[in-house]
């Protein structure tokens, strides 16, 4: 069978209508005008019949039927035309998928995001500067970036670089910096200062190797009170020295909390919704989007590379008493926990105060912890 007779073929084939039309006389007529080809009329009624057509007229027979105030429905396909049918629909699935693979491929030759790291002097902005007075931004063409040059570019002109990695991933272009270490300042040792104090507290014990004391036991002294001079002597005959010595006080530690004597528990119902989405160069495109009635929800995420699932779970919040000398007890542990982190490990604890205030369904625990150490710096 040659091309043309293929062609002919599919040309041919033919649709069974069933159609009811109160103007049934003038539709066929109008029909047979517009040169549709109408074979085996067979009248069921004044206003319907069944007839047959050719599959290539379909498309100009819906144009005039819809000026009718009728109704129209495909009874019967010879197998031609149900090969066209689907072929045709194969062909535009097929199509649309070539299609959007190619858009993805095109897509990710271009940068659409720059991700730029660096260490405690550089900032990311200053490399993006950089890195725009070389043409370099979103939107541009990956092929036209020659990574080692630009790598030799950002070292050139930030003097602060020591190393640096332009690399690109995907749609993004990844820049990894490393600075240069520069000499610490050198500061001078000034000795002539004073052993100051770095906490408050009530003065309990001093002991001094060198200098003289300047507090003793039962003085309150603030955060940068000097405690110990760098003068050693007396009225006729003084010298400076670096102080040293051990001074004890007493100092506080004070935090408090508010805890509940009711806890709410959040329960799944087993009802969920879920949207979909396709990731393409950072822009999120929806496939499926659900309404969400639910007041309350547990939202979970799952990535599968360019697709994401977005899942809501309804849940519902029931409210329940606890009891109040446990959820008392476990908050002053856990209070007396968190102050004990803040304190350092040469102190000494002497001595432990609580006290508790009724809020409503609340209860606010205060504590106060009396320590002993060395608070000379």
């Amino acid at each position: 069978m040659n091309k043309g007779q293929y062609l002919n073929l599919f040309y041919d084939a033919r649709l069974t209508l069933k159609i009811e039309v109160i103007e049934l006389e003038e539709l066929i007529n109008t029909l047979i005008k517009n040169d549709i080809d109408i074979d085996s009329i067979n009248r069921l009624s004044i206003s319907s019949a069944i007839l047959s057509i050719q599959y290539k007229d379909f498309q100009k027979f819906k144009e005039i039927f819809n000026k009718y105030d009728g109704s129209y429905e495909i009874i019967g396909k010879d197998k031609r035309s149900t090969t066209i049918y689907t072929l045709r629909n194969r062909i535009s699935l097929v199509i649309g998928i070539v299609i959007f693979f190619l858009s993805l491929m095109l897509l990710n030759e271009f940068v659409w995001s720059i991700d730029i790291k660096t260490e405690k002097n550089i900032s990311p902005f200053e490399i993006r500067n950089l890195l725009y007075k070389e043409g370099i931004k979103e939107g541009t063409f990956k092929r036209k970036i020659n990574y080692e040059d630009l790598e030799e570019k950002l070292k050139e002109d930030h003097p602060k670089i020591s190393w640096v990695s332009v690399r690109p991933y995907g749609s993004k272009l990844l820049i990894d910096i490393r600075e240069k270490q520069l000499p610490p300042s050198l500061i001078k040792d000034d000795t002539k200062k004073d052993l100051i104090a770095k906490k408050d507290g009530i003065i309990s014990r001093v002991y001094t190797a060198n200098g003289t004391a300047l507090v003793k036991a039962g003085d309150v002294v603030k955060c940068g009170d000097p405690l110990i001079s760098y003068i050693e002597g007396d009225e006729t005959h003084s010298y400076e020295v670096v102080p040293k010595g051990v001074v004890m006080a007493k100092t506080f530690y004070e935090d408090k909390i508010v805890v509940p004597y009711k806890e709410k528990n959040r329960d799944r119902t087993g009802k969920y919704i879920s949207n979909k989405y396709i990731i393409i160069a950072g822009n999120k495109i929806c496939v499926k989007k659900a309404e969400n009635k639910f007041e309350k929800y547990d939202k979970i995420e799952e990535n599968y590379g360019p697709f994401v699932i977005e899942k809501y779970y309804e849940v519902i919040e029931n409210e329940i008493d606890l009891d109040k000398e446990s959820v008392i007890k476990k908050a002053e542990g856990e209070l007396l926990e968190k102050i004990k982190s803040n304190i350092s490990v040469n102190s000494s604890i002497m001595d432990k105060k609580i006290d508790k205030e009724e809020k409503g369904d609340c209860c606010e625990i205060r504590m106060i912890i009396q320590c002993e150490e060395d608070i000379s710096s």
